[in-house]
């Protein structure tokens, strides 16, 4: 009988070096989600594979690698094994997902993608800014060219924003993000933030329906503000058609 030949075990993960750039074989989307600050340099990989260089981020001189083999992917460049590419299991569905976000993209046109998040970046911050002429409640970024297109923190200055979030999740469907690191859990003041996401395939009609719920669960659970605030951000829309 066939007596199969024993499997090889792989190979240890190689050290990381803190005076050289670790080389990701990724998109670069996944890598950005790990380290926001790196710093990135396409160059030649092989002679035929464009490969991405990775500064990992240094805290008080300890690379936040150095213990750290999953994220070292230098082993998966060229593994002895199929399953190594992906330090285990291989994400199938995060990879059909990543293919199908990528067509989405592909087919709409980036320069598309970006100017529909500007606008609609812009909508939401329209609607708090003119809810904001009236009371308390303002944008977390006072100034435009520094705030995301992806996300917005809002100020309530009072336990009315988490009133807010239970209030439109619970009567709506919508859910509102908590304020991150704006103040610790226990303190009184962490139920004083909320946030809105406005990333990935969204449109008008979402953005406009959502603010449209905020609009009725700030009168309803009594944050003061003025009235208008969808009606300025349906009229950035209009003017952005």
């Amino acid at each position: 009988p066939h007596t199969p030949e024993p499997v090889p075990d792989a190979a240890p993960p190689t050290p990381v070096r803190r005076d050289r750039p670790i080389r990701v074989f990724a998109v670069l989307a996944i890598a950005a989600s790990v380290w926001p600050v790196a710093s990135w340099a396409l160059s030649d990989h092989g002679g035929t594979v464009a490969a991405v260089e990775v500064n990992p981020p240094m805290i008080g001189g300890w690379s936040l690698l150095a213990d750290a083999a999953y994220w070292d992917w230098r082993p998966r460049v060229d593994p002895d094994a199929f399953y190594l590419y992906f330090c285990g299991t291989a994400p199938t569905h995060h990879l059909y997902g990543l293919r199908a976000a990528l067509d989405m993209i592909a087919e709409e046109g980036l320069d598309n993608v970006l100017r529909r998040h500007s606008v609609l970046a812009s909508t939401v911050w329209a609607a708090f800014e003119r809810w904001g002429e009236a009371g308390p409640m303002e944008l977390n970024v006072a100034e435009r060219a520094n705030r995301s297109h992806a996300v917005t923190s809002v100020r309530v200055g009072s336990a009315k924003s988490t009133e807010l979030r239970n209030w439109v999740e619970t009567r709506a469907g919508l859910t509102l993000g908590i304020g991150l690191g704006m103040a610790p859990v226990e303190a009184p003041e962490w139920h004083h933030f909320f946030r809105v996401g406005h990333m990935g395939h969204v449109n008008a009609q979402m953005v406009l329906g959502a603010l449209a719920t905020i609009e009725a669960g700030l009168t309803a659970v009594g944050i003061e503000h003025s009235k208008g605030g969808v009606e300025a951000a349906a009229g950035v829309v209009a003017g952005a058609a």
